[in-house]
């Protein structure tokens, strides 16, 4: 039995909610079903056929097919990640950090209370005759996280390699775990030795059609489609958000700043212009399909909308967390192809960021690492 266990140091919370929404304890359902849809993207931007899960013409087998039969009736997500009739081929186990520590926030508007609070579950209260919530008594899990994984005999060195390198490529250019569109899920992890020989291996049996092929869904994320680009912020430029009058929730991280949970103010809106989807709208007159489009819609007016006029985001933004003298901000985004391309996006995000902070990204495309993997050059 093949076997191997990685530690994960986390940079901002990692949050992997239960069922009732909340992040109660680590679920190794989250953080897999998370990996599978980064693989699922890497898969895509190689030019090979990812399945959607939740869909009807998912890849399933039988149990009747011929070992060859079986490859090629599953995508390379399924193959190693399992299906009807296919069991995935490694068991997860996450040891979580010791301790946990009470959700917060920072916004320089205090009204951000209120959705901040609804929608991470906060305590529903009633003061002065207005609806509040409390979330000072709900938890997230930030520190270090062993990761431990056996593999099937079945292709186990495949297996292992495709793991340890897709936890790598997390690492470096995405995040692990739930609700990434709020600052969740930053981390670090020991460097894998097989980062660029697994991919490359992976490309190479893609183009020998060893998987099952088929057109994959509209709009599925696609590494073609991808850039992370990152920021290096100074402790000063960040004031606005650390101070007693920003702080929401438990009183026991007001002093907290190993990250900064303000991603609200920068996606949204906060004071001086600051927010992502407010400057789109006010200074680049964007329209709200497009808004939604790029940065997804969970709400109408304060309400609870319907599935089928719900948008997830394309647009991630990491938490400032510390690093060396000051922050790192890191956003990655599959960008809509006939919105903008990936340098397109990079641009626009750019202008915002000189705007709020006066500072440039240093991006990472897509198209960039693909051709790397395909060079065995990663």
């Amino acid at each position: 039995m093949v076997s191997t266990t990685l530690e994960i140091k986390t940079l901002t919370p990692i949050w992997t909610g239960d069922a009732g929404g909340k992040c109660t304890e680590i679920k190794e359902t989250g953080i897999i079903g998370s990996m599978r849809w980064w693989y699922e993207a890497i898969v895509r931007g190689l030019g090979g056929y990812a399945c959607d899960p939740t869909k009807p013409h998912k890849c399933e087998l039988s149990g009747k097919e011929k070992k060859t039969e079986r490859v090629q009736k599953l995508c390379p997500v399924c193959y190693l990640f399992g299906t009807t009739g296919w069991k995935r081929q490694f068991n997860l186990q996450v040891k979580p950090p010791r301790q946990v520590v009470p959700l917060h926030f920072r916004t320089g508007i205090p009204m951000n209370y209120k959705w901040l609070g609804r929608i991470f579950g906060g305590a529903e209260k009633e003061v002065d005759g207005r609806k509040e919530y409390d979330i000072s008594n709900l938890k997230v899990f930030f520190g270090n996280l062993e990761f431990h994984a056996v593999f099937r005999e079945v292709e186990s060195n495949f297996a292992r390699m495709q793991f340890s390198s897709l936890l790598n490529f997390m690492s470096k250019y995405g995040g692990i775990g739930a609700k990434l569109q709020h600052g969740f899920g930053q981390f670090g992890c020991e460097p894998s030795s097989d980062f660029g020989i697994a991919f490359s291996n992976l490309y190479r049996m893609i183009e020998e059609e060893q998987f099952k092929t088929d057109i994959n869904p509209n709009e599925a994320p696609n590494l073609k489609n991808f850039v992370c680009t990152t920021y290096n912020l100074k402790q000063n430029d960040l004031k606005g958000f650390l101070g007693d009058g920003s702080h929401y929730g438990s009183q026991e991280m007001k002093k907290e700043g190993r990250y900064i949970p303000c991603v609200f103010d920068l996606r949204y809106k906060g004071k001086a212009n600051i927010g992502f989807r407010q400057w789109l709208e006010e200074r680049k007159s964007w329209s709200h399909d497009n808004l939604n489009r790029l940065l997804g819609v969970s709400e109408k007016k304060g309400q609870e909308i319907k599935d089928g006029e719900r948008a997830a985001s394309k647009v991630m933004m990491g938490m400032p967390y510390k690093q060396d003298n000051g922050y790192s901000l890191k956003v990655f985004a599959f960008s809509p192809s006939d919105l903008l391309s990936p340098a397109e996006f990079v641009d626009l995000f750019d202008d915002y960021m000189q705007e709020a902070f006066g500072v440039n990204g240093s991006p990472v495309y897509g198209t960039d690492i693909l051709k790397k993997i395909k060079e065995g050059t990663l």
